[in-house]
C-alpha cells in the first residue's frame, strides 16, 4: 500500500458522513475488517457511477477493494453496539504523481458537477448539509435521504 491508517475505531451513535477522498494516493483502497461487537449491521455504503447505493457489511477477517477517490462513501447509518474497527489501505502506482486530468475531469464528473445540481432550492425537498468534507441529509432517516439500497433482503431486515 502507498498510505495505510492504523485500526479505525467506532463506536456507539458513531456515522460518517459520504464523502470523496484524496486521489494522490487512494486509487484503490481496500477495508480490512478486524473485529466488532455490534448489534445491527454497520455496513459501509458505496455510491456507484450509476448513481445506486450499495451497502456492504463485512464480517471480521474480511476484506473490501473499492475506489474512494472517484466513489461517494460514508457509513450514515448510526452504530449500535460496542465497537468496530477495521484497516484501511490505499494504493497507487509507484510513479503515480496524482495530477493528472484524467482523474480531476473524473472527480468532477462523479462528485461535484453531479451534486452542486441536485443541492435543493427548493423547501419540498431535503436539505444536503457539509460536514467537514462530507455529505449529509440532517432530516432523512440514516442521515442520507436516497439511499438505493442494493444488498441482499436478509441484511435489509436487519438494519
Amino acid at each position: 500500500p502507498s498510505t495505510a491508517y492504523g485500526l479505525r475505531l467506532y463506536k456507539e451513535g458513531n456515522w460518517l458522513t459520504m464523502h470523496t477522498d484524496r486521489y494522490d494516493s487512494h486509487i484503490i483502497s481496500s477495508i480490512l475488517h478486524v473485529d466488532r461487537d455490534v448489534d445491527k449491521p454497520y455496513p459501509i455504503v458505496i455510491e456507484g457511477y450509476d448513481g445506486k447505493t450499495t451497502a456492504v457489511d463485512l464480517k471480521p477477517g474480511e476484506m473490501l477493494f473499492y475506489e474512494l477517490a472517484k466513489c461517494m462513501h460514508g457509513r450514515p447509518i448510526p452504530m449500535k453496539g460496542k465497537f468496530y474497527t477495521s484497516l484501511f489501505m490505499h494504493y497507487a502506482p509507484l510513479e503515480w504523481s496524482g495530477n493528472t486530468e484524467m482523474i480531476e475531469k473524473a472527480k468532477d464528473t462523479f462528485t461535484v458537477e453531479r451534486w452542486r445540481n441536485v443541492l435543493p432550492k427548493d423547501p419540498r425537498y431535503p436539505a444536503v448539509l457539509v460536514k467537514g468534507t462530507g455529505w449529509y441529509n440532517p432530516d432523512c432517516e440514516n442521515n442520507w435521504c436516497d439511499l438505493v439500497w442494493d444488498m441482499n433482503e436478509e441484511l435489509k431486515e436487519e438494519l
